[in-house]
């Protein structure tokens, strides 16, 4: 299953003709009833994660240095970062991201993708900021634009070693001055982009309920 039409052109191209587009999970969650407290002044950070395959061989003290830049020349009171769970438990990048030299770093973790309310709880975390910034193009930026957050692209681009085969594009400055300039830019809340992400995350190919499950199941519903 694909989600947006760049990912769903892509995947023709590769000659995977059986692929089926269904739209991200995020647009099938439930409508938010209850918005958790907003600090307009707080800045959310979503750094390339490492795997214990490929771990990062970027210097995070670089990294934490741009973000406080950004934070401070953009007027944001406090900034945090959300490591994926791999790096949270990782003493000495939580130890570089929280030296004193850098000024205070909250840090966070929604856990594993695959825990329950996993998308309930990011969601959250997103809507209780300001604002969303990454190292490339990332899934939690175009969520954050989704519910209404703005997003864009900061600083220099976090390296796993040895390369991550699934690394893509998303820190290619070039590529995302070409096929996404929407979110090069700081800004308040951009049209443009917001219509960008939705076209990644994959609006038109949001599918029923009904037209889901067969999507996802109908091989094992037919039998």
């Amino acid at each position: 299953q694909l989600k947006g039409r760049l990912n769903n052109a892509l995947a023709k191209r590769e000659g995977l003709a059986w692929a089926k587009p269904t739209g991200s999970p995020v647009l099938y969650t439930s409508p938010v009833t209850v918005e958790p407290v907003c600090d307009s002044s707080a800045l959310l950070v979503f750094p390339y994660h490492s795997l214990p395959e490929y771990p990062i061989a970027s210097d995070w003290r670089v990294f934490a240095n741009e973000i406080k830049n950004v934070q401070r020349s953009l007027g944001f009171g406090r900034a945090t970062v959300c490591l994926h769970y791999y790096d949270f438990i990782n003493e000495t990048t939580r130890h570089v991201l929280q030296d004193c030299t850098y000024g205070a770093i909250d840090l966070v973790t929604v856990g594993h993708y695959m825990a329950e309310n996993f998308i309930y709880v990011l969601r959250d975390l997103i809507l209780s900021h300001g604002a969303v910034v990454s190292d490339r193009i990332c899934t939690a930026g175009l969520y954050a634009e989704y519910f209404g957050r703005p997003f864009w692209v900061i600083g220099t681009p976090l390296v796993p070693d040895p390369p991550d085969p699934d690394y893509g594009l998303g820190a290619d400055r070039a590529w995302i001055s070409e096929h996404m300039p929407e979110f090069l830019e700081p800004h308040n809340g951009n049209g443009q982009a917001a219509r960008r992400a939705l076209d990644e995350l994959g609006e038109e190919y949001r599918l029923t309920p009904a037209k889901l499950t067969e999507a996802l199941y109908g091989e094992f519903i037919d039998q």
